[in-house]
């Protein structure tokens, strides 16, 4: 491409969207240009680009590019590869046109709100006078920019489509969902999270299949919904999975926490259940909004499983339901064990019933294999099981049973001898058997869980279920008693064992008694599914491939059948006889050959049945079918034969029927069975059990039905036969009720017709009560204690009701009676009266449909009867409160069924007088004031649940909330309902299940209202809502609601308890309060109603105005006007809704979007009220109060992170949008107005000629000072990237600074509120600015600034922005910063440059306690040197005043004290601290400070000589302590996976003393995990200059450069006396150069080695906090080969100088001297050995007189005197190295580096008179210290010592003495001290302040950087 400055770009004609269509690649090409154009990027196919300027030659677009953050670009975008969670991101691009398809047909549309700041439009908001230009432009002229680029005088360019998903389908938002997955997919594998990775990754796949299936459209409609669930659920997932690798933060209830994943990733949305679209908030209730949420966000795979959850309509209590429940199942082949071949299952006969764990539920369905029809299972049909009792599946546990026998042909021999008494019969009598049946296996199953009407799973019911059945056979590990030829069968079994026929028994009970497993079948497989319908008819009628199975007992919904059950039990012989008998066979059989034998309906009837045979003494089991009964004679037996080993050995008969009546025979009746000679010698156990209807009628009942006859014959005895038959019929049985219902009921309702046509004296009192007694008390159990009749009772109610029967008149008396009974309620109740009002709701359907023929009348009756029921429901009786309880629930029934006599007026009065009664209760109970017992909450809860019921009842709904005629009925009623559902908050105790059954109530008025004026009128109870909302929170602070819990119910129940939903597991634990969410969501709905009847402005006083006629809603609870308390309520309220702690606001962003929008209009509504009644007076404290609620919860709304949409991903921000809208531009505008409204009046001429304000007063400046925080929220509002909020926020922040420099003439106080605010939005996680976000605000505030140059408050502005954008670099610098722990130091640094700027904001605290708390650190650590470094810095925040009087201090402890006190007191800790670190060149440092405070400002003598005589006796110490020399490394940072702050830089780092290298790399690896070393300069260079994945470390080793004076070094003789005390205290004085050399090719010798040296200068002086300095200069300089000579001599004795150290620190402490021994012996080798390495031997070639001569003189000297210094050196390493020897073994190589030594440099040994062999450890100790004590004082004089005794010692515990310091930092000191105000027009304190806690580029800080910001006017100034 050509050069930048020769093209012409321009714009397009409109905003296109493109498509890359071939790879451009420049950066991979060329990787220079990323420093030539930050616009070049490698793009590939299928980018997408949204163009929007090409070049004038039409060959170059520029536009934007919609980063997907794939695993390169992704880390190279982030501040660490493990840091959060990615976003889609755009960024500019140029692209070759070729490159790119457009479409140019369908040109993408701007969104007005996100256009980029132009000056045009902040014009509009300048005052028509202004004279002065913006900043902007003075600035342009004057070319002073604020640290950015002035743009130019371009058109603005479009801003990037951020909503351009917002319309999509679902299917369209998978692709960027997929995309953002994948990076986070990557984002978890590089984190280590390979737990989510695997999940993520395989929800990705599926997402994936999903996608390419919706978008070719390849599913049927059932299929997509079931496929659009399943995309719910996954998305969901995601979001779970993300959020559960930070619980720490999961746990926060602050979504307002906008630093907390910012990009929404943790989100979760409600998605519609069809169609998966994000809901909305006008198409949606709110409470289904926020409950599909809920089920999202806590749900295990909503909605693919819990879909049924998600129904917030009415769900009617179907007391008749009628709907059967219907089991199909569907069988798969028998598995066998793979250990056996062929299992030989081919003559098997299979059966499976239903049972409980005590009773048979249906009759079996059995498959015979070894018919021609059946090969197997496989084959077989499903079987549907109808009309499964639904008593039984409530109250047990229901299983599938499968059997399996098998047909066994047997041989009987021909010469079997018989011995006495196994005497078998004629052939002709029964003959023998051919064949046996024997059981193989048995197994059962529970498969409660199919059944929708109990499952309590939630689980999707709408696919079968799949069951793995386990099979057993049964064994007896007995053996017989008798040991003999003949065994005693029977004592095998026992009771817990009873063999085959208890098989199923012993399995479901869980016995292991007598069950194995039989390898030949071990297991089936049977897919199981319920099927509900309303009628008996089924699949099973509409298809022959589904066998129908009836049911085990009678059934109404059937076709009657009558047959006989027998079962038998077990068999075995009479007494103790012995036998070899394997087989008893029972064979069932009867003389009349009409009667047949069956398993089950349906199958082929035979004349015999043969049972499962036995061995003697066990259980048989089975139940066979007896039919044809209508054939039986009145007398008929059956006949049982008994066959031992296939031989007819015994008979016997019973009576089945007789006289008439069939038998029933108890379980385990006892049968005898004799052989042919008579005598019994079996027993056999059986029971049979009639079911029919025909027969068996119970005489008590047949006596029953008679009376009406009776009674119609005239019978005298009439009353007497009546009373005894009714008091009978208390013996009859439920089975025989239920047979013969119908005659039952109409025989009472026939007695009941008598009782009303005749006079009262032919039925005396008594009889007509008995009889309404026995009536009660059969309708009570058949319909109440046992559930199985209700569905045919209410089919018999219905044909009835529809006329298709006649029914006796006599619903009146029924009625008369219930009356009396409830007459009595609060005088005797009894259990009568009990049973009366457990079956109010049958009665009184008997008495509808018993008066059809007198409607009137049964009116009259009603209304006397409700009367009564009115005064029991009022009675405070305890006694019939449980049956007031039943009444309640009951009556949502009573309407259904009295609405066929009445009108929904009437039946609406009728609820009324009913909640009154229950209310007069209450109220004379006074349960308002105390807390109520488990009984009254009962009784409050069903009638709040009650009012509810009637609400949405489908008869009265229309009639309550259907636009119409205005009915006084209607109104009054949900008017109480209102006042009825809020009571339970003004009880002193409060209780959640009230208040949960009355938001209920609440929610369904606000949800169903469509009459304006009732909705009007619920706007007024928003001022009570949100009172009661504060109160109900504080309650449930107080009372552990909070708690994190791993359970949830639904909101909004319509009947407590409400079922509890376990959460889903990937959440763990949550905090959600769901009487806290129904709340908020009712107060949000009155928002929206607020919205939908009066518009976004919506007056609450016009409101109302307009309600003060609606006397029926004139209520305590509706409020009459506004008041200062309603707008506090309200701002409370509103600031509880933002925070969010009462739900996981930080995932449900959808909820926490709705609570933002609703509370907007909520304070729109008080808009009027504020600017017109509340205007601040002058003395109108209060007012100024309101109004700082009111802007302050405005901006809580507009600044909420729901309103950073743009920060939002694509997804998050598209649902968020969907609900809230453009939430910032009527925030906005209200804030414009509001501000505006304070001013009052316009701005004076001045004012608006000078600075463009059009209006500006002092209640603005009033409403600041109250609530200083709301500086923080125009900040935060301005950085939103809307152009409306800026222009508002930057107009606010224009006028609040103008008002300051008018009313105190200075910015200072302004300035100082900014900075402290800011950084409390930053601590808080409210703000999350990045740097292109601060340049955008930049240039609002300069378009919106209007000062000229020459006006006073031009520098000050310039000066105070300045200070702000600093900050504001340092807060955007911070989040730049890893969150992980090895990135602390350089989170430190910038927390210490942030707290810089607090330090001039005049608010100390945060940095003194961050400082004090790494002080305390460092002590623990006995880091003293780092400890002193924290001490110092802290000390530079303060003066050298000493005429000021500072407050104490907590961090740390501190008096009562002077600037001057402090400083001093602070720097003489430092300096002790230093010094016991041995840095003592640092205390020297302090205390040379110390000294000039003391001689230039308070001339303290005393503390001159206290300071002096430490640096004496520190002076002494730098000559005689032994110190070690730490090793210094350079170390460079690249690769995308470290963060900004460190990639592509370079640091000194200070290492341990003799740290060798690897230490280094091992120390660093640990520190940042997944590191690669670099082991070339060449290698990192280029990854400087190309950054790729991962992280890459080069560390080398670096050493510290010193100078050395010219005298000195010209003193020859002091020259070679330079020992390592000197020469250490040269090089720490101002440590912060390092130098280290390569070699340059072409080398041969050391005479012509020339090198490059690199010298590294760092930004801090050593040492350093955190112990690293960045490099800030690099310089190169070539070195001659004498050059390069000196200056390895002069490293080699550096070095050597170190170990001499180590030596007398180990000889000292008395160390183990192995490893410095080690190190020194390695050293020593280097230096003497020649041949090693070349040794410093090797040097003497320059010495040579070949070519010395070519050198300068100066030059050999110095060198020679090198020579000198490293003899003397290494003679002294020499004696310490024999003294140090581990072991005198190895004094052999000692002696023979002695040997070498003398050898190689004998020059120097004699020039020095080194005698070695007379040296000894003391003679070089003695020797050192005399040649130290040359240059100094060797002692005090007695005054000196003086000075430092006891008494002048600094008492550091309390630190009120003269305490000094040095004045290192005065600019930053004067933020502390500054007591007059600064004059005007000045800023009374140095910005740069800032610079003086600095810690550059390199994130570390030290001492030098504090001083280097030092003044040189007027303070003591550190020149080192």
């Amino acid at each position: 491409m050509e050069s930048e400055d020769k093209v012409v770009w321009q714009p397009t004609k409109s905003f296109f969207r493109g498509i890359v269509k071939k790879p451009f690649l420049p950066l991979k090409r060329h990787p220079e240009l990323a420093n030539h154009n930050d616009h070049f990027f490698d793009l590939y196919c299928g980018d997408e680009v949204y163009l929007f300027e090409e070049t004038t030659d039409n060959k170059w677009f520029r536009g934007y590019f919609r980063w997907n953050p794939l695993p390169e670009a992704y880390i190279s975008g982030m501040k660490a590869a493990d840091d959060k969670f990615p976003h889609l991101r755009s960024k500019l691009v140029i692209v070759p046109r070729k490159y790119v398809e457009i479409n140019d047909r369908s040109p993408v549309k701007e969104v007005s709100f996100l256009k980029l700041p132009n000056r045009k439009d902040f014009e509009q908001d300048v005052s028509e006078q202004c004279k002065s230009t913006c900043l902007y432009q003075s600035i342009e002229s004057s070319k002073n920019d604020l640290n950015g680029e002035i743009r130019s005088r371009k058109p603005a360019r479009p801003s990037f489509p951020y909503f351009r998903y917002q319309n999509t389908p679902l299917v369209k938002d998978l692709g960027p969902t997929l995309a953002l997955l994948a990076s986070h997919i990557y984002s978890m594998y590089a984190a280590g999270e390979f737990v989510i990775y695997k999940k993520l990754a395989k929800v990705f796949y599926e997402l994936e299949s999903i996608r390419m299936r919706l978008l070719f459209d390849l599913l049927t409609a059932t299929e997509a919904v079931d496929i659009i669930r399943s995309i719910s659920c996954l998305l969901a997932n995601i979001s779970k999975l993300m959020s559960s690798r930070s619980q720490a933060d999961a746990l926060d209830g602050s979504s307002n926490k906008v630093t907390s994943d910012p990009a929404g990733s943790e989100a979760i949305f409600g998605r519609d259940l069809t169609t998966g679209k994000l809901l909305s908030y006008d198409h949606e209730t709110l409470s289904s909004l926020t409950y599909n949420s809920m089920l999202h966000g806590l749900h295990k795979d909503f909605p693919q499983s819990g879909a049924k959850l998600l129904q917030t309509e009415f769900c009617k209590n179907k007391i008749f339901d009628e709907s059967h429940s219907h089991v199909l199942v569907d069988v798969f082949n028998v598995t066998s064990d793979s250990s056996i071949g062929n299992p030989k299952l081919n003559n098997v006969s299979a059966s499976m019933y239903i049972c409980s764990s005590t009773e048979r539920l249906t009759e079996p369905f059995t498959v015979d294999m070894d018919s021609k029809k059946h090969s197997s299972l496989n084959s077989v049909s499903a079987a549907l099981f109808r009309n499964i009792c639904s008593s039984q599946l409530e109250r047990k546990n229901i299983f599938l049973v499968v059997l399996l026998t098998e047909k066994i042909p047997i041989t009987i021999s021909s010469g079997n001898n018989f011995e006495a008494p196994f005497i078998p019969f004629t052939p002709g009598e029964g003959g023998s058997l051919t064949h046996i049946r024997k059981g193989i296996a048995a197994g059962a199953v529970d498969i409660t869980r199919i059944f929708s009407k109990f499952n309590e799973s939630n689980a999707d019911l709408s696919v079968a279920f799949k069951f793995k059945i386990n099979l057993y056979t049964s064994f007896s590990s007995r053996a017989p008693e008798h040991q003999n030829n003949q065994n005693n069968q029977n004592s095998i079994w026992t009771e817990g064992n009873k063999g085959w026929g208890a098989l199923v028994d012993r399995i479901i009970s869980d016995s292991s008694k007598g069950i194995a497993v039989n390898p030949r079948a071990t297991s089936i497989l049977a897919t199981i599914k319920e099927i509900r319908a309303n009628t008996n008819n089924s699949a099973a009628d509409s298809t022959s491939a589904i066998k129908s199975v009836p049911t085990f007992f009678y059934d109404t919904f059937s076709e009657p059948m009558e047959r006989i059950y027998l079962s038998l039990g077990r068999v075995a012989f009479s007494g103790n006889l012995s036998t070899n008998v394997q087989t008893l066979t029972i064979r069932l059989s009867s003389r009349n050959e009409k009667i047949r034998f069956s398993r089950t309906a349906g199958e082929n009837l035979q004349n015999s049945w043969e049972f499962v045979s036995v061995r003697p003494g066990e259980s048989i089991g089975g139940v066979i079918r007896v039919e044809g009964l209508e054939y039986m004679q009145d007398s008929e037996s059956l006949q049982f034969l008994a066959y031992m080993n296939g031989i007819l050995m015994a008979k016997s008969y019973i009576h089945i029927k007789k006289d008439g009546k069939f038998l029933s025979y108890k379980k385990y009746t006892g049968l005898q069975l004799a052989n042919s000679m008579r005598e019994p010698i079996l027993v056999l156990e059986f029971a049979s059990e009639y079911k029919g209807k025909k027969y068996n009628m119970d005489e008590s009942l047949e006596a029953f039905l008679e009376i009406p006859k009776l009674y119609k014959s005239g019978s005298l005895k009439f009353v007497s036969t009546t009373l005894q038959v009714l008091s009978n019929l208390g013996s009859l049985t439920f089975d025989q009720q239920h047979t013969h219902f119908e005659e039952l009921l109409e025989t009472y309702l026939e007695i009941f017709r008598f009782f009303e046509v005749r006079d009262s004296e032919d039925f005396p009192e008594e009889l007509q009560e008995k009889t309404f007694t026995s009536f009660v008390e059969f309708v009570d159990k058949l319909l109440i204690k046992n559930h199985r009749f209700k569905a045919a009772f209410h089919k018999y109610y219905r044909d009835a009701l529809q006329g298709r029967m006649d029914i006796p008149d006599s619903g009146k008396i029924i009625l008369k009676h219930m009356t009396k009974q409830f007459s009595n309620g609060y005088r005797g109740w009894d259990a009568s009266g009990t049973r009366v009002a457990r079956s109010s709701l049958y009665l009184l359907m008997l008495s509808v449909i018993s008066s059809q023929r007198s409607k009137n009348d049964w009116r009259t009756s009603f209304q006397l009867f409700f009367s009564q029921v009115c005064q029991f429901l009022a009675s405070t009786s305890n006694v019939i409160t449980k049956d007031q309880i039943t009444i309640l629930q009951n009556f949502e029934h009573w309407l259904e069924i009295i609405k066929v006599y009445y009108e929904p007026e009437s039946l609406v009065q009728f609820s009324l007088g009913l909640l009154q009664g229950c209310h007069s209760r209450e109220k004379n109970m006074d349960i308002g004031s105390r807390k109520l017992s488990q009984v009254e909450e009962r009784y409050s809860t069903a009638k709040l649940g009650l009012i509810r019921q009637i609400l949405v009842n489908t008869s009265l709904c229309d009639y309550l909330f259907t636009l119409g005629t205005d009915k006084m009925m209607r109104s009054a009623f949900i008017s109480k309902c209102i006042d009825w559902a809020l009571l339970p908050y003004k009880s002193e105790c409060l209780n959640i299940s009230l208040l949960r059954m009355g938001n209920g109530i609440l929610i369904t008025i606000l949800e169903k209202a469509t009459d304006k004026k009732l909705r009007r009128n619920l706007i007024r109870l928003q001022p009570t809502l949100c009172r009661a909302f504060i109160l109900t929170r504080k309650y449930c602070k107080e009372n552990n609601y909070f708690k994190p819990k791993i359970t949830f119910t639904t909101l909004f129940p319509f009947s407590l308890p409400s079922p509890v939903i376990p959460m889903d597991s990937i959440c763990r634990a949550e905090v959600v309060v769901e009487v806290l969410l129904e709340i908020a969501t009712i107060i949000c709905g009155i928002a929206k109603t607020v919205e939908n009847e009066y518009g976004k402005e919506a007056c609450f006083k016009n409101i109302l105005l307009e309600c003060r006629k609606d006397i029926e809603f004139q209520t305590e609870f509706c409020s009459r006007q506004i008041s200062n308390s309603n707008i506090s309520t309200l701002y409370h309220t509103v600031k509880i809704l933002a925070r969010g702690d009462f739900f996981p606001s930080k995932k449900w962003l959808g909820v926490s979007a709705v609570y933002i929008r609703s509370s907007l209009a909520l304070l729109t509504m008080y808009k009027k009220f504020v600017f017109e009644d509340s205007i601040p007076k002058t003395e109108g404290k209060g007012s100024i109060s309101l109004w700082s609620m009111f802007m302050k919860g405005i901006f809580t709304i507009a600044n909420h992170k729901v309103s950073f949409l743009i920060k939002l991903g694509i997804i998050p921000r598209k649902a968020v949008f969907r609900i809230t809208g453009d939430l910032k531009t009527p925030a906005a505008n209200i804030l414009s107005e509001s501000w505006n409204a304070l001013a009052c009046s316009t701005s004076d001429n001045v004012l608006s000629e000078k600075y463009g304000i059009k209006k500006m007063g002092q209640n603005q400046l009033l409403v600041l000072e109250e609530n200083t925080s709301l500086v923080q929220e125009m900040f935060i509002f301005a950085l939103h990237k809307h152009i409306g909020a800026q222009r508002t926020s930057c107009e606010m922040i224009w006028s609040a600074v103008v008002n300051h420099w008018r009313t105190y003439g200075t910015l200072q106080n302004f300035l100082d509120a900014a900075i402290l605010e800011l950084y409390n939005a930053y601590q808080s996680g409210r703000i999350y600015v990045m740097d292109y976000e601060i340049e955008r605000l930049r240039l609002c505030i300069l378009f919106t600034f209007h000062a000229a140059p020459e006006d006073e408050i031009y520098a000050p502005v310039v000066a105070m922005l300045e200070e702000i954008f600093g900050i504001l670099r340092t807060i955007s610098n911070a989040f730049k910063v890893s969150d992980d722990e090895e990135f602390d130091n350089d989170r430190t640094a910038i927390h210490v440059e942030m707290f810089g700027y607090l330090l001039d904001a005049n608010r100390p605290e945060l940095f003194h306690k961050m400082i004090y708390d790494l002080f305390l650190h460092f002590i623990k650590k006995r880091d003293h040197v780092q400890a002193a470094l924290c001490l110092e810095l802290l000390a530079n925040t303060y003066r050298w005043n000493p005429n000021d009087m500072l407050p104490p201090i907590p961090y740390p402890p501190l008096p009562e004290q002077s600037s001057f006190e402090r400083k001093e007191y602070l720097y003489k800790e430092s300096a002790a601290n230093f010094a016991r670190g041995l840095k003592l060149e640092k205390a020297l440092s302090i205390y040379k400070d110390l000294v000039s405070a003391y001689d230039h400002i308070n001339y303290d003598l005393s503390g001159l000589a206290y300071v002096h005589g430490e640096i004496s006796q520190l002076y002494t110490n730098l000559q005689t302590l032994d110190r070690l020399v730490p090793t210094y490394f350079k170390v460079s940072f690249a690769g995308f996976g470290f963060p900004k702050t460190l990639r592509n830089k370079k640091f000194i780092f200070e290492g341990l003393p003799f740290e060798h290298i690897t230490s280094m790399h091992n120390r660093l690896l640990k520190v940042y995990h997944g590191t690669t070393i670099i082991q070339s300069q060449q290698r990192i260079d280029e990854l400087f200059m190309k950054a790729t994945m991962g992280r890459f470390i080069y560390v080398t080793t670096v050493e510290p450069r010193f100078e050395i004076s010219d005298e000195y070094k010209q003193n020859g003789d002091k020259n070679n006396k330079l020992d390592n005390k000197i020469r250490m205290y040269i090089e720490n004085r101002d440590l912060k150069t390092f130098c280290k050399s390569s070699r340059l090719p072409g080398t041969t010798t050391v005479t012509d080695l020339w090198v490059d040296e690199y010298t590294y200068q760092t930004a801090s002086t050593f040492p350093t906090l955190m112990n690293r300095s960045e490099i800030v200069e690099v310089s190169k300089k070539k070195l001659s080969p004498i050059e390069n000579a000196l200056r390895s001599l002069q490293l080699k004795i550096q070095e050597l100088n170190g170990l001499e150290n180590m030596c007398w620190k180990v000889i000292k402490e008395r160390l183990h001297p192995s490893e410095i021994f080690n190190e020194l012996s390695r050293n020593l080798t280097g230096t003497i050995d020649a041949p090693v390495n070349g040794g410093m031997a090797q040097y003497r070639d320059f010495l040579k007189d070949s070519i010395s001569s070519s050198l300068q003189k100066n030059d050999i000297t110095m060198l020679q005197a090198a020579f000198n210094s490293l003899a003397m050196m290494v003679s002294r390493c020499l004696v310490l190295h024999r003294e140090i020897l581990p072991s005198e073994s190895l004094i052999e190589s000692h002696e023979m580096l002695v040997k070498l030594f003398e050898k190689n440099f004998a020059p120097e040994i004699q020039a020095n008179e080194i005698k070695l062999k007379s040296l000894t450890v003391s003679s070089i100790a003695k020797t050192s210290s005399s040649q130290q004590s040359i240059s100094m004082h060797t002692s005090r004089s007695k005054f000196q010592r003086s000075i430092h005794s006891p008494t002048t010692k600094l008492d550091r515990t309390a630190a009120t003495s003269s305490v000094h310091s040095r004045d290192s930092t005065p600019s930053k000191s004067d933020s502390f001290v500054v007591v007059n105000p600064p004059p005007p027009g000045t800023m009374n304190r140095q910005i740069s302040m800032n610079r003086a806690l600095s810690v550059h580029t390199s994130n570390s800080v030290s001492s030098s950087n504090i001083s280097s910001a030092r003044p040189s006017k007027g303070n003591v100034v550190d020149d080192r």
